[in-house]
């Protein structure tokens, strides 16, 4: 199980060949690890890697655009479609294309 804000998920992936993978996700699993798409500076600086999950590209955590949103708070913005969809792999889950398109699929 993974860690997101405290709290275990089970996300599972299955690998079905060279880049092709089942994502299993709950509904709550991928609401909580939405939360980790913003106000998300201190996680993005301790990622290797990004994705974004409204074009579902993978980058370089020094990439992502810093936008200063709430009283200093800041926020990852993706570099390829200028959304604040970013989430980073610091979070202790497979950041995966599948895990991407499940929460395109959630969130718009």
């Amino acid at each position: 199980p993974h860690q997101i804000h405290g709290i275990s998920i089970g996300t599972m992936h299955i690998r079905l060949g060279p880049k092709r993978y089942i994502c299993i996700m709950t509904k709550e699993e991928l609401r909580l690890l939405h939360k980790c798409s913003i106000h998300n500076e201190q996680e993005i600086v301790k990622s290797q890697k990004c994705g974004c999950y409204h074009c579902c590209m993978i980058f370089d955590a020094s990439e992502a655009v810093m936008i200063e949103e709430v009283e200093g708070d800041r926020t990852a913005w993706c570099p390829h479609c200028n959304m604040d969809t970013v989430i980073g792999d610091a979070s202790d889950y497979e950041l995966t294309p599948c895990l991407l398109e499940e929460m395109h699929k959630m969130w718009f």
